[in-house]
């Protein structure tokens, strides 16, 4: 296969990353709520140590059928992952942590990947936000919030982007990045690193 078709279903921010070489093949890649595994495939294809997880057995079937290959694969949710500390080189978290069902499941989660990722390890993160939102989307409003899309999610917000960095030892490897869909929703990208080990 050719790499425009393995990154054909790929979240484009994270191709972003691999053309600036942020990935070396023979790294340990965790990707922490896979899905069908969209994001997977050029990784499989490049060398890469691939971890799958999802508390979803549908999806990690449809992904095993895509990548029968993976032999790392495990259903569980990311505040019950069975992984020792520094297990990974990186990570991706896309479309996951706006899950969350408060600021204190949210902050575990972020806790729970930044155990298991190498020191100067990434990860990376798509999520809703209300980064060019805030009037429709306001801090003080109960978490997780109903968008304009008419969905419930957990939304990131400054305040607790600069929380997750205080508490953590994670840092910005780069300026967060966010993306309005049509007035209905926020999505932003981080790519964070670990900095310190908590």
């Amino acid at each position: 296969m050719t790499d425009i078709e393995l990154l054909l279903h790929t979240d484009i921010y994270l191709i972003d990353q691999i053309f600036k070489g942020r990935y070396v093949s023979g790294q340990h890649i965790l990707d922490a709520g896979c899905g069908g595994g969209r994001n997977l495939h050029w990784f499989v294809h490049h060398g890469f140590e691939v971890t799958a997880i999802d508390d979803n057995a549908e999806a990690l079937q449809q992904l095993l059928a895509q990548l029968p290959m993976l032999t790392h694969v495990h259903q569980c949710s990311i505040s019950q992952m069975p992984f020792a500390p520094e297990s990974f080189d990186h990570i991706i978290c896309s479309a996951v942590l706006h899950f969350a069902e408060s600021d204190d499941d949210f902050m575990k989660m972020m806790q729970a990947l930044h155990r298991i990722l190498k020191l100067g390890g990434t990860l990376f993160i798509r999520m809703a936000s209300n980064f060019g939102m805030e009037n429709e989307l306001p801090e003080s409003a109960t978490q997780p919030m109903l968008l304009p899309d008419g969905s419930w999610r957990y939304v990131l917000h400054q305040s607790m982007l600069d929380d997750v960095l205080q508490q953590t030892g994670f840092q910005l490897a780069e300026p967060v990045k966010s993306t309005l869909v049509l007035g209905q929703r926020s999505m932003a990208t981080l790519m964070l690193q670990k900095t310190a080990s908590t």
